[in-house]
């Protein structure tokens, strides 16, 4: 069942009907408004706005479904052969508006709205800065399992250019939309919430560490320092599975899995959980530590699949039955 509504962004005059995991539609009615600055007019709810729709096909010509999830959207987009992918999302808080990203000129930008970016290594980022120390993150790369020719000079700015301009259009208009997340749905729980502090500190080795909520509320990280432990939450959407998963833990079916990236050794602890508001998706919550390479058992995880393990024992328990 579909699970996302129009954006309420003036009028409600609606009747929901919501089930754990499934919605009904909200109807209202919403007036594009240019002068609209601040990321709650422009798009409302960043809790439950639904990326997919900040971007129209138009701006963005699909090759395959999207796939959404609770702070973002991936698209999946091709040029001359070429896979690419379109992140549309999150929502980001940021301390200063980085140097590095050079001003875009992007038609229709209102008042108080800035769009600013960079090329990357293997493609382009466009950042919609908002007052408020918000900003909207854009970003188009050729796909890590993609092995045709790289994508040609300039072309993954123009695609990230042509996502921005949509992202614009969307400001204040009727065609965003939101989940509406049942009442055992994970949209509703907050991530740092699923971990004390204390116990983060003490499993990781980060004393004094504090969490670090997200705008949307569905990651949280601890961390005290670039190079030093990374522990995380994560709630978002998954696609659905038959396999059943092999563990038990925090009295729940859970997954593990051994990572590795830029160096350094990982594992994640996976639990589904009811049905997604969007096609042929569950909800999952997620127990991710990463630490760095040095010192740590490499293959099975070593002794960040045992912190992550402990950590998933307290936090699926506090989470809703399916």
């Amino acid at each position: 069942m579909t699970g996302r509504r129009p954006s309420l962004l003036v009028a409600v005059v609606a009747i929901v009907l919501t089930a754990a995991g499934c919605t009904g539609v909200v109807a209202g009615t919403a007036s594009p408004d240019p002068s609209i600055t601040t990321v709650e007019r422009a798009y409302g709810n960043v809790s439950t706005v639904d990326y997919c729709s900040l971007v129209e096909p138009q701006y963005a010509p699909r090759t395959g479904d999207d796939l959404p999830s609770m702070d973002l959207c991936l698209i999946y987009m091709e040029d001359s052969g070429t896979k690419v992918n379109l992140l549309v999302g999150p929502i980001v808080k940021y301390e200063t508006n980085n140097s590095a990203n050079v001003p875009v000129p992007i038609a229709g930008v209102p008042a108080g709205v800035e769009v600013r970016g960079r090329e990357t290594e293997r493609g382009c980022q466009r950042n919609l800065y908002f007052p408020g120390q918000m900003a909207l993150v854009l970003r188009v790369s050729q796909r890590d399992d993609d092995s045709g020719p790289p994508l040609a000079a300039g072309v993954a700015c123009t695609m990230a250019d042509n996502a921005a301009t949509g992202a614009v259009r969307s400001i204040g208009s009727q065609r965003v939309r939101h989940w509406t997340y049942g009442d055992r749905s994970l949209g509703n729980q907050e991530a740092c919430a699923m971990l004390p502090d204390d116990l983060v500190a003490t499993t990781a080795s980060m004393p004094g560490v504090r969490a670090r909520p997200q705008v949307h509320k569905h990651n949280c990280d601890w961390y005290t320092k670039d190079d030093g432990p990374l522990v995380q939450v994560l709630l978002g959407f998954i696609k659905t599975s038959e396999t059943p998963d092999p563990e038990t833990i925090g009295g729940r079916p859970a997954k593990t899995q051994p990572t590795t990236a830029s160096g350094r050794l990982g594992c994640r602890v996976t639990t589904r959980h009811v049905p997604a508001p969007a096609d042929k998706l569950q909800e999952f919550a997620r127990i991710e530590v990463s630490l760095p390479s040095a010192g740590v058992t490499a293959g099975t995880g070593g002794q960040a699949c045992t912190m992550a393990r402990q950590l998933a024992e307290v936090a699926f328990a506090k989470l809703a039955r399916p």
